[in-house]
């Protein structure tokens, strides 16, 4: 019987060949396994846009809107009184609960305190906004910008 032999070269491209080979072969299998748990456009039920504003806060504005002039260009941030302690040194906040919902529209610099549990507006002042220059370095690390709002 007639021994083969092969020199480096050979053994080289074949190997190569065996490898890009495999290669091929698993990502094939993969796309087509993970074909089969992706649905395609036909098949997926495409959900109901999301409103950019949750109901709650879209309801809140409605009614405050209807007490009050509120700006129509600006979405507000919306925020809710927790603890009232933290707020008494601040005169927006003198006749404050908790529970109360502070509406704060930066581009309009308008701040509306509200008391859903008697739907009454407690306090409407101006606010001024500015970004903390010295923020600290895990804020600066992170990006992020603080916000200073003075009423």
């Amino acid at each position: 019987m007639k021994q083969l032999k092969f020199s480096h070269k050979q053994i080289l491209i074949f190997s190569l060949i065996l490898v890009l080979t495999i290669l091929l072969g698993g990502g094939y299998l993969f796309a087509k396994s993970t074909a089969k748990h992706t649905p395609t456009a036909g098949q997926l039920a495409l959900p109901t846009p999301q409103p950019t504003m949750a109901p709650q806060v879209r309801g809140l504005i409605n009614t405050i809107a209807k007490k009050t002039t509120l700006p129509e260009d600006e979405t507000p941030n919306v925020a809710t009184v927790s603890d009232v302690n933290k707020l008494q040194n601040q005169p927006f906040f003198a006749k404050a609960k908790n529970g109360d919902k502070v509406l704060i529209y930066i581009l309009s610099k308008k701040a509306i305190l509200y008391r859903p549990s008697t739907g009454q507006i407690i306090q409407e002042s101006a606010v001024e906004v500015a970004t903390d220059e010295t923020a600290s370095p895990s804020a600066e690390a992170s990006n992020s910008t603080t916000l200073k709002i003075k009423f």
